[in-house]
């Protein structure tokens, strides 16, 4: 028999003691598990990585650390084969799987399994590895490559690869697209059967892979499978693809650059005879015109300034004002032209004296700035028209206005009478208002009918009471259901709105709870304010607090209020508040929504106005809402009044009054409903 001598043993658990304590700081997760698969160590990186203490893990079973899904092919690859073999041999497989923190979080992780005995029994050890961040790497380098070839299928260049022999490897989608051949048809084809013959007849060494490779951008004319032809311009680049040496060609469509370049030779020529026609046209406007630089020099004249200087065009041209007036008149005229080229503004429309040899003369002036393509002054452009007989016909005028001022005078008397007729005609205008609104208020009524026919259908329809519907056509429905609602809202208030111009809307007065209507109005909108994450407050309203109003019409004004509201509002929260003052009920309803620009503060309170927004336009409306509002509150005696700054939101207030009853005293039907209570 064999013997271990003490100093064996000594060895052997001084080497077991450093390879445990080694494991311990091992940066992988090191986990012993027997044939059953409990755990039996546990170093410090796996309660690191796990969560757990080791007092917490040993005797758990391994596959509580990995997912269920994952752990079953971990199983059946590693720890069924460790279990059927009996005997420890090595397991050799490295698995990724899912494991499982202590928190529940799941995590990929690297797993290695081994074969070892222990105290004549054969164990598993799993050293597992958190990967996350190489499968973060992997998926960036998966989305890097995704970009890569959505890139090079969208660049609205086409993409040539050819091998060094001219056989294309590999085209973009634009190469397809632009040449009307499919990538397979390409693989198949040499670079000459895509240049126009012509060309190679005449070079025949644009297919030589020796003149390829250009260090300038070349070009020619491509031809599609249709035989049409596409001038392009080549950028060419050897490189390397899948290892292997390949020529890269980047090919622009040129055809619009080309159209423009034409465009711009037979602009030219036309310059030329417009330039011609130009000057006849100038030579005949009966002014004096005139292109001057920036040194006081006429560069271009008119036929009508030459002939005011008994010159001809030629001789004007490249003289300046003080060579042509006085000194003192030159140098009005001068300061006139700095202002315009200093400043870059013209000068338009301006009175100025003008000494001739026949006396003096007025003109009426403008100067514009003359600028280059580069948006620099280089001059001015001016025109004088000769004013001198309209200025004395404004003396006539002069003399003309104060005959006709006695005139006027009497002429008052008939004027009066005039007056007195306009009355007239405005008592009929006004007479026309009130049939007007009568008429719109009986229009909308009958319009009505047939809207709440069609609703009632749509509604059976969506409800395929006669029959199942497709997508296609419940969409349809819904798109009918929701104009026609639309629209009936807007009739509806549109009548609203007739009634009261009217005069035929009547108050029925009652007492009220205030909280139980504003939390059934604000319960309605819980779709919608959930949706987009609101806090809806209430401020100052106590559970039985009680009013007087008309319940159906108070609680259209609170409806609309905070409907408008919530639906201009992204992000924050509304705020209905309630205020007991000594005469009268106020109502706040505040938002931190888009708000409202001064400028349109006007239009607010107006019929069938919105404000001009892309948010406002993108939500259905008819600009009635809060016209309706304001005459309803009206309506009560009260009075409604809003402040709003842009992008922080709106505060709408109205106030009714405690005693309604004497603010609608001309309502029969209300002072007997107040009476009894």
């Amino acid at each position: 028999m064999k013997t271990v001598s003490s100093t064996n043993i000594k060895e052997q658990k001084k080497i077991e003691e450093e390879l445990t304590l080694l494991s311990q700081y091992a940066q992988d997760a090191i986990i012993q598990m027997n044939s059953d698969g409990l755990i039996t160590y546990w170093n410090k990186s796996a309660g690191r990585l796990f969560g757990y203490t080791e007092k917490e893990v040993l005797g758990k079973n391994f596959h509580s650390l990995i997912a269920p899904e994952r752990y079953q092919k971990a199983h059946k690859i590693g720890f069924s084969k460790f279990k059927k073999s009996g005997q420890g041999a090595a397991i050799n497989k490295i698995l990724e799987l899912e494991g499982i923190r202590k928190d529940g979080a799941e995590f990929p992780v690297e797993l290695s399994l081994s074969a070892v005995r222990v105290k004549g029994e054969w164990n598993a050890i799993g050293i597992i590895r958190d990967i996350t961040k190489r499968k973060k790497i992997e998926q960036k380098l998966r989305d890097s490559e995704e970009k890569l070839l959505t890139l090079f299928n969208n660049i609205n260049d086409a993409i040539y690869i050819l091998d060094l022999d001219g056989n294309f490897i590999d085209v973009n989608a634009t190469a397809c697209k632009r040449l009307g051949y499919e990538r397979r048809e390409f693989l198949q084809m040499h670079v000459r059967d895509i240049i126009a013959p012509e060309l190679i007849v005449e070079n025949p060494q644009l297919i030589d892979e020796k003149i390829w490779i250009k260090k300038d951008i070349i070009e020619t004319v491509h031809v599609t499978k249709s035989g049409k032809r596409i001038p392009v311009e080549i950028y060419d680049k050897q490189s390397l693809y899948q290892n292997e040496p390949a020529i890269i060609a980047v090919s622009r469509d040129i055809t619009s650059r080309k159209i423009a370049e034409q465009q711009l030779k037979e602009s030219e020529k036309k310059y030329k005879n417009l330039s011609k026609e130009l000057e006849l046209i100038l030579d005949n406007i009966p002014a004096l015109i005139f292109y001057k630089d920036t040194k006081n020099k006429f560069i271009r004249v008119n036929k009508y300034i030459a002939d005011a200087h008994n010159m001809k065009k030629e001789e004007l041209v490249g003289k300046s004002l003080f060579e042509l007036y006085s000194k003192e008149q030159a140098q009005a005229y001068w300061n006139d032209d700095l202002e315009v080229i200093n400043s870059g503004k013209p000068k338009i429309n301006y009175e100025e004296p003008w000494k001739t040899k026949d006396g003096l003369r007025w003109a009426l002036t403008s100067k514009i700035p003359l600028i280059d393509v580069n948006r620099d002054v280089i001059g001015i452009i001016g025109t004088s028209i000769d004013i001198t007989e309209r200025k004395k016909g404004e003396s006539l005028k002069r003399l003309f206005t104060e005959r006709l001022e006695e005139e006027v005078q009497s002429r008052t008397k008939d004027i009066m009478e005039v007056l007195e007729k306009q009355k007239l005609y405005l008592d009929q205008i006004e007479k026309s208002s009130r049939f007007k609104t009568e008429f719109m208020a009986t229009m909308s009524h009958e319009l009505r009918t047939p809207l709440n026919a069609i609703i009632g259908f749509t509604d059976l329809l969506s409800e395929s009471a006669f029959g199942k519907l497709n997508e296609e056509q419940k969409e349809f429905v819904k798109d009918i259901d929701e104009s026609s609602n639309h629209l009936l809202e807007m009739i509806t208030d549109i009548l609203d709105i007739s009634k009261i111009e009217a005069g035929k809307v009547i108050l029925t007065v009652e007492e009220i709870n205030l909280n139980n209507l504003v939390n059934h109005v604000i319960s309605t909108f819980m779709p919608l304010y959930n949706e987009k994450g609101l806090i809806i407050k209430k401020k100052g309203l106590k559970k039985e607090q009680l009013i007087f109003a008309d319940r159906i019409k108070f609680k259209q004004i609170i409806y609309n209020l905070l409907s408008n509201a919530i639906k201009f509002t992204e992000k924050g929260k509304v705020t209905f508040e309630f205020r007991d003052n000594k005469d009268t009920w106020g109502f706040i309803v505040k938002d931190t929504g888009i708000g409202i620009a001064e400028k349109d503060f006007s239009i607010i309170f107006k019929d069938f106005k919105r404000v001009k927004s892309a948010y406002v336009d993108s939500i259905l409306g008819s600009g009635l809402g809060l016209a309706l509002t304001k005459r309803l509150v009206n309506l009560h005696g009260g009075n409604i009044l809003f402040t709003s700054e842009l992008g922080k939101g709106t505060t709408f207030t109205f106030t009714i009054p405690k005693n309604l009853k004497n603010k609608v005293s001309g309502e029969k039907k209300v002072e007997s409903f107040l009476s009894k209570l």
